[in-house]
């Protein structure tokens, strides 16, 4: 993975923890575990 794709990936994890947050807060519990799993595949492929 080049720097430019890497820097992509953590561009994404980013937004999608910003997401997580958003559902926690409001409670979204479905929401909440299915951005958790995107996250943890996306971090364990980086």
């Amino acid at each position: 993975m080049n720097m430019e794709q890497r820097a992509q990936q953590y561009a994404e994890i980013q937004k999608l923890e910003g997401l997580l947050a958003y559902a926690v807060a409001h409670g979204e519990k479905a929401e909440e575990e299915r951005i958790r799993a995107e996250l943890v595949r996306m971090v364990e492929a980086l």
